[in-house]
């Protein structure tokens, strides 16, 4: 577990190291995830008195949830069509909508009634609000510019790629 999560964390930051060409995503990343993996300890502490070493594993996959919602303000912040000013006001329903999708889903683990899901339920919900909140109050804060535009062709061939293969299929 301890390799895996070492490798997914590395490749994380080597992909926002790729995309972004900048410290500051990585750095306001390690901040939400960070913060959404304490308040999820908190919470667990607080509710149990202890962490059992499943929440801890299965809490691992909160780092995958949470940095989307890093992810998905960068995008628009670096690339965004719209004004900097608006950056919040464009992704904050998706950002909305993600949390409580993913909110509800962990929720249900709390009628399990087995304590290690119960864990696992408040640790996820806890940390995806708190990463939640530190994308919307803390990055409209810090990131108040847009970075110098840069060349992301290269970064495109995906979605060429779909759209060249989905091209024939469409309805006209």
């Amino acid at each position: 577990v301890f390799w895996f999560t070492t490798l997914s964390i590395l490749f994380i930051a080597f992909m926002i190291a790729l995309v972004f060409r900048s410290l500051r995503p990585l750095i306001l990343g390690v901040v939400s995830v960070g913060s959404g993996v304490l308040a999820g300890a908190a919470a667990v502490m607080i509710s149990f008195g202890s962490i059992q070493i499943l929440t801890l594993v299965c809490g691992t996959t909160l780092l995958g949830v949470a940095i989307d919602y890093a992810f998905l303000y960068f995008s628009e912040h670096w690339f965004g069509k719209y004004p900097v000013a608006n950056t919040l006001s464009s992704v904050l329903p998706g950002l909305t909508m993600g949390l409580a999708t993913s909110v509800l889903a962990f929720a249900f683990l709390l009628l399990a009634g087995f304590p290690a899901l119960t864990q696992i339920a408040i640790f996820s919900i806890a940390g995806l609000m708190m990463s939640y909140v530190s994308v919307v109050l803390l990055f409209p804060s810090i990131l108040f510019e847009r970075p110098i535009s840069q060349n992301i062709r290269f970064l495109q061939w995906p979605q060429m790629l779909l759209e060249r293969a989905t091209e024939r299929t469409r309805w006209r």
